[in-house]
């Protein structure tokens, strides 16, 4: 970590910085190591008198096997392979879902979460956000938008479990670290303890606070518990609390605050398992085999917290505290601009380094701009991760290995050039999939990807780390598209979930089975290159009756040599004393994986034993044939991907197929079978040796990587009486999404209007014969027609088609109605602010200046007429903690001629100059690197002043008394946020605003009185305290805020349309070619920021198909900004995003949430607030639009026995959700086409429709 951070600064700062971390580490070592100890076990509270009761004693009632009492440990428990539900082991598959992120929650909370639990997800993370919940201090909201029951009510009705994670510190790349920010401006509370970085001794007033917080939420938690029949399986206990900094000795968390922290919660009613999440493998919180109340003797309690008496006799050298699952995060492949290596030292990881020239080649030939990632970043990563873990001993040795925070992308800075579709490029579709099925190759059971979705920072959320899209490249992108990730997941998550019988409990293949083991089985199986088979593992506990136990093979080509083809040597045993080695030929594309599955029996074809799978079995599923029930497997065939599935015992036959083509049979002695695939399509296996033409069948359904893109499982969780197996009790293909609802018994379907033409649904179980209405069934298909004709269990619904007219009505309709106003400096609520006088020195926050009265005048005490301010109190202080905060200095200067005023200005994080009303400049202070002026992260140092020179005619002259009277100068100052203390840096409280200035008369003259005052928003007295723009006037009464009819010199409304020359697919129909765009003029010289408001309608989202059916459609949109200056947006009175024209940051792209709209012919309103630090007369362009994507390709090749890169990766930008704009932007707001044959990306549109059964 040290070494980390030495590199990370500039060469020439790298000795200096190394010698004072040197002293620091050893000065930390004593210091922590007494702080840390002697507070260890202040607080008598005990691991094992908090630990979750595991014990299984309930009542049953002998009848029919019910509980008819539980304890906690008979509905929820572990062991060291997995989270037993009930008795059963399950998986946790889990994704991050932040409710707070959703500007129009909680109407989308469901859909949102609908989408999770369609990719196979069975869990979600929650991190509950206390500021967002606690604008001042004593006030704790859980209604409408934060009304937390009805969420965990959505959850339930869902069936999806939850891991809750109520901090206190959340972290998220949220303000404070989602700390309330009232709390961190008691500068006498140690936030999170901390002394300062790398230093924290218990606080007991901030614990004090969090036990309100925590009495607060945990009562609503607590009945929404697994064990009291809700959703909640476990408790998260704060939030990547390291314990210390591995190597170099030092300790950073006292103990105290974990015991406090869990004490609380037991007393709040949690009777669920808690879990940490430590930073990474550093062994934190683990609890120990050994007791820590052993030996004790008397000692009496702290009173405050109501802890019974206890004793100790060795107070130091006890275990620690621990808690009952040790969980670790895990991120692995960080993207390089946002390293403070690639900072600091300016290494950018571009493909070309330099200018972003290649972004525009990048978007179209569908490549990153980065350097690609490493594979053998992921694999030393991960690939020793299960024994590094078991070697903690303790609880990690015994509990499930446990990733609360895997990683689902990353996330992107201000001042970068590339946006989140570049990030998206970078990692590509097979990132996530790969990473899953490395770690389930450690055993991991239990992970939550950070982020799933990651939702907007709208309003003023995010900490400095992040601009206003949270979109993380997440598998589900920020306006909702279900990338080609999350389906390549969803993937591995379909054979986890339908195999979680013997994948919950496996060991690592160490030895072959022994001789006395029955039936056919692998001995060796090896890889060439060696490398693409790296682990194997055995089911444990879970017995096929008189056959060896299920393994499984982990492939991933991660070979230097980036082949596709490879080789497998596989020695099988057919009895005791013969054995035989197969040399089987397969393909696996550079970068994928997959899992083999070995040694399994069909439930419905005993005869047929599959030895090795070399192509990906992707869902196993029970369907209805003829009334009988029958084993069926999704799999795989393509270019990227193909093997043979190896079968042993009985001779495989063909029952029924929908063409002969379809696959191949090859006999290679020995009652051994590789059965290989070539074209989609289905087939019915039986065997020579099967008594009955129904009796040992086996479906087989082939799908391209194209088709299971849209393969749709839907996997159902019951809480209290699951089923041995978790299958899918339907599945679909064909529609962009679907997923069946068994509380309404119905199948909600989206499909594309441009890329999808039917939908294949095939419900399963022994009641599958059940045919949905709407549906017509493919077993009456004409034969031929269709790839799956004549699929018995299935059903063919067609997609509704949309009539031309419809395309163009969901984008807003402007009207002419224009409204604008400026904000008036004068008529702010000044508070006057006194300078500092030393460092500690905190006064009293002032009250408002009376505009009547004499300002509060500091006299220059200086001989060379300077007059140097540094603030006294911060906006924290003030609670000015929600985008701006405005300073005004007022100023008498004297000189003996005109002459300009110079001024010398720090700030944070980016200020605009006013003087007497006309702008003079501005900059932006923010580094992505450590040790620097604006550190996203960690201690700023304060450095950074620039110089600005003001010439005399902006200036305010006597020219009798040669003076200059009251000169006013105004800094407008947007903060980025607070930071958010992660890990163990203490900067939460790193000063914004305006940190100093320093005024003085060029010549011969100078600063003879001065006065500096603050005006803001104080957030306490919101609702929210994200939500405004820190403009005091904003929340001032519409009748005197001063809006007036905008004149064409003010703001139009115009249409611009698709050149002629441009690339439009044959699927986007001829009338979207233009759009409405509104042109908002920026402030004169002389004026100050300027709010412009204009009224529009939308269409309902409810239409009539051409076919007549009733539907939905759903056309997310996006807010598209071009010209310079800053901006605030908000619709419908919600601020919806902050916009950067100087390229401070590069979103130009802004997701409204779609529930803000008002439709169906209601009023809308679109507000912008902009200024600019140039003194110029600029435009700029606002236009709602649809967030298109690149299209398929019409035409798809033919397999010509290769695997085409080139394919793959247009078939993945196609399915990627990165943008495809229509426009190019120029400058000012104008509109210009830079390319002879710009391509124009498909709109995405969702049609949605509820079939019932």
């Amino acid at each position: 970590m040290s070494a980390s951070l030495v590199v990370s600064l500039p060469i020439s700062l790298s000795v200096a910085v190394a010698v004072s971390l040197s002293v620091s580490v050893l000065l930390w070592r004593a210091k922590t190591r007494r702080d840390v100890t002697r507070s260890q076990l202040s607080i008598p509270i005990y691991t094992e008198t908090l630990a979750f009761n595991r014990s299984t004693s309930g009542t049953k009632d002998v009848s029919n096997n019910q509980y008819v009492e539980k304890l906690p440990g008979d509905v929820i428990n572990f062991d060291k392979y997995s989270l037993t539900i009930c008795g059963r082991p399950t998986f946790i598959l889990s994704g991050e879902f932040h409710y707070w992120r959703l500007p129009d929650s909680p109407a989308r909370w469901l859909p949102v979460l609908k989408q999770y639990k369609a990719a196979g997800l069975n869990t979600i993370r929650i991190y509950f956000h206390w500021g967002w919940h606690s604008p001042a201090e004593g006030v704790y909201n859980f209604e409408g938008d934060r009304d937390l029951d009805l969420l965990l009510r959505i959850c339930e009705k869902l069936r999806i479990f939850v891991l809750a994670a109520p901090g206190p510190y959340i972290c998220a790349e949220t303000q404070g670290g989602g700390i309330p920010h009232w709390l961190i401006a008691k500068r006498e509370v140690r936030i999170r303890h901390s002394k300062g970085n790398l230093s924290r001794k218990f606080d007991l007033e901030y614990a004090k606070y969090c036990k309100q917080w925590f009495d607060a939420i945990l009562p609503i938690i607590a009945k929404h518990q697994i064990t009291r029949g809700g959703c909640v399986l476990a408790l998260q206990i704060e939030n990547e609390n390291m314990e210390g900094l591995p190597g170099v000795g030092i300790k950073i968390t006292p103990h105290d605050d974990m015991r406090y922290l869990a004490y609380v919660a037991r007393m709040n009613g949690i009777d669920v398992p808690f879990f940490s999440n430590d930073g990474f493998e550093l062994n934190s919180f683990n609890p120990s085999d050994a007791p820590e109340s052993a030996g004790i003797v008397s000692r009496t309690s702290p009173k405050t917290f109501d802890v019974a008496p206890t004793t100790v006799s060795k107070p130091y050298s006890m275990p620690p505290f621990g808690i009952d699952l040790y969980g670790f995060d895990k991120y692995i492949v960080f993207v390089p601009l946002s390293s403070p290596v690639s900072a600091a030292l300016g290494w950018t990881g571009l493909v070309s380094d330099g200018a972003m020239a290649p972004v525009h080649v990048a978007k179209r030939n569908a490549t990153s701009i980065f350097k690609e990632w490493a594979p053998s970043t992921i694999a030393s990563s991960l690939d020793g991760m299960e024994a590094k873990v078991r070697s903690f001993g303790g609880g990690a040795a015994n509990t499930p290995i446990f990733i609360p925070e895997l990683q689902g992308g990353w996330f992107n800075h201000y001042t970068v050039k590339n946006t989140f579709d570049e990030i998206y490029r970078f990692y590509g579709e097979k990132y996530t999939r790969t990473i899953v099925e490395s770690c389930l190759a450690q055993n991991v059971t239990m992970w939550s990807m950070y982020m799933f979705y990651g939702g907007t920072n709208w309003g003023t959320l995010g900490d400095p780390d992040v601009y206003t899209s949270y979109d993380y490249s997440a598998s589900i992108r920020e306006f909702g598209f279900p990338s080609g990730r999350l389906r390549r997941l969803t993937l591995a998550i379909s054979l986890m979930r339908s195999f979680s019988e013997f994948l919950t409990r496996t060991d690592a293949v160490a030895a072959p089975l022994p001789k006395s083991v029955k039936g056919t089985y692998l001995t060796q199986v090896r890889s060439s290159p060696q490398s693409i088979i790296f682990k194997r593992r055995r089911s444990v506990g879970i017995n096929q009756p008189s056959k060896p136990p299920v393994e499984l093979a982990f492939f991933r080509n991660f070979t230097n040599s980036q082949v596709s083809r490879f080789s497998v040597s596989a020695t099988i045993r057919l009895s005791a004393s013969k054995e035989k080695t197969l040399i089987l030929k397969a393909r696996l594309a550079y970068k994928h994986s997959f899992i083999g599955l070995v040694s399994y029996v069909p439930s419905t074809a005993p005869l047929l034993q599959l030895v090795i799978g070399l192509t990906p079995l992707h869902l196993k599923f029970h369907v209805t044939i003829n009334g009988n029930v029958v084993e069926g497997w999704i799999v795989q065939s393509d270019d990227s991907v193909k093997g043979p599935l190896v079968f042993s015992g009985a001779t495989p036959v063909v029952a029924q197929s929908s063409r002969p083509e379809i696959l191949k049979i090859e006999h290679i002695g020995d009652g051994l079978a590789a059965v290989s695939f070539k074209e989609s399509g289905w087939v019915l296996l039986s065997t020579k040796e099967a008594a009955t033409a129904t009796q040992n069948q086996l479906l087989l359904i082939c799908l391209t990587g194209r088709q299971l893109y849209t393969l749709s499982p839907s996997f159902e969780s019951d809480f209290f009486s699951p089923s041995k197996e978790d299958m899918p009790i339907s599945f679909s293909w064909g529609a962009f999404r679907a997923m069946h609802d068994t509380t309404t018994n119905s199948l909600d379907l989206q499909t594309s209007p441009i890329r999808d033409s039917q939908t294949i649904f095939v419900p399963c179980g022994s009641g599958s014969a059940a045919q949905p209405g709407g549906f017509v069934s493919c077993a009456y298909d004409v034969p031929g027609s269709h790839p799956f004709a004549g699929l018995p269990c299935a059903y063919r619904r067609s997609t509704p088609t949309l009539s031309k007219e419809l395309w163009h009505s969901h984008l807003p309709n402007f009207s002419q109605d224009i409204r604008v106003r400026t904000t008036q400096f004068g008529s702010q609520p000044w508070i006057t602010v006194p300078p500092r006088k030393s460092k500690t020195e905190r006064p009293p926050v002032p009250r408002t200046v009376d505009p009547a009265s004499p300002p509060n005048w500091e006299r220059n005490s200086s001989n060379m007429g300077v007059f140097s301010f540094k603030p006294a109190l911060e906006p924290l202080d003030f609670q000015y903690t929600s985008g701006h905060v405005l300073y005004r200095m007022r100023l008498k200067l004297s000189a003996n001629t005109p002459s300009p005023l110079v001024l010398r200005v720090n700030i944070r994080h980016k200020g605009t100059i006013y003087v007497n009303g006309s702008v003079i400049g501005g900059h932006t202070t923010y580094s992505t690197a450590l040790f620097a002026s604006g550190a996203k992260n960690g201690p700023d140092y304060g450095g950074d002043t620039r110089t600005y020179v003001c010439n005399p005619e902006y200036l305010k002259w006597d020219q009798p008394s040669g003076r200059w009277w009251n000169n006013e100068v105004v800094f407008v100052i947007e903060s980025f946020g607070l930071c958010r203390s992660p890990f163990f840096f203490d900067d939460v409280r790193e000063p914004r605003g305006l940190l100093e200035v320093e005024a003085r008369v060029a010549k011969g003259g100078g600063v003879e009185l001065a006065c500096v005052d603050i005006a803001g928003v104080d957030v306490q007295k919101l609702k929210g305290i994200f939500t405004v723009s820190g403009f005091p006037d904003e929340l001032a009464p519409e009748s005197e805020q001063g809006w007036k009819d905008a004149t064409n010199d003010d703001a139009v409304v115009s249409t611009i349309s698709i050149p002629a020359n441009a690339v439009i697919p044959p699927a986007v129909p001829d009338t979207v070619k233009s759009v409405e765009v509104v042109r908002i003029r920026l402030p004169k010289p002389g004026e100050g920021p300027r709010w412009c408001k204009f009224n529009f309608t939308l269409a309902s989202r409810n239409v009539t198909s051409e076919d007549g059916r009733s539907v939905e459609v759903h056309v997310p949109l996006r807010l598209h900004l071009c010209g310079p200056g800053s901006s605030y947006l908000y619709v419908n009175d919600t601020l919806i995003g902050r916009y950067h024209g100087d390229k401070t940051s590069p979103q130009r792209d802004f997701y409204v949430g779609d529930e803000l709209f008002v439709r169906g012919g209601g009023s809308n309103t679109l507000m912008v607030l902009s200024y600019d630090w140039k003194q110029v007369d600029g435009w700029l362009s606002v236009s709602f639009r649809e967030w298109r994507v690149r299209g398929e390709r019409t035409v798809q090749k033919p397999d010509r026995g290769e695997y085409d890169e080139n394919e793959e990766r247009w078939l993945e930008e196609a399915w990627s959700g990165n943008l495809v704009d229509e426009f190019a932007d120029g400058e000012e707001g104008s509109e210009l086409v830079v390319d002879d044959k710009r391509e124009i990306g498909e709109p995405y549109w969702t049609i949605h429709e509820t079939v019932q059964e």
